[in-house]
């Protein structure tokens, strides 16, 4: 019964500053840009890995302790990072949308 009381008086309480303050309640969702901050984010951290991964993947396939699908499917997988926005890009306008 508390619980339902409580609950009462927050969503109360949120009418009451949507209603004193309408710049609130109109304001942009805030994760409305969050997947594109967080791709960038993590594009600008990890481009430094993907040059060393690349160089000790290529040694290690040029001692034969790894195998070169290992070295293939690594640089694919980091072409596909890096060029996700120019793949999605190139595929809309594929599908014509």
């Amino acid at each position: 019964m508390k619980t339902a009381r409580t609950l009462q008086l927050v969503l109360l309480g949120a009418v009451l500053a949507c209603s004193l303050f309408p710049e609130l309640a109109a304001a942009a969702p805030p994760f409305a840009n969050s997947g594109s901050t967080l791709k960038t984010d993590l594009v600008q951290t990890l481009t430094p890995f993907a040059g060393i991964a690349v160089l000790v993947v290529g040694v290690l396939c040029l001692m034969g302790r790894v195998n070169w699908n290992w070295f293939v499917g690594g640089l694919v997988g980091i072409a596909m990072m890096f060029g996700s926005d120019q793949i999605v890009s190139w595929f809309r306008t594929l599908m014509g949308v």
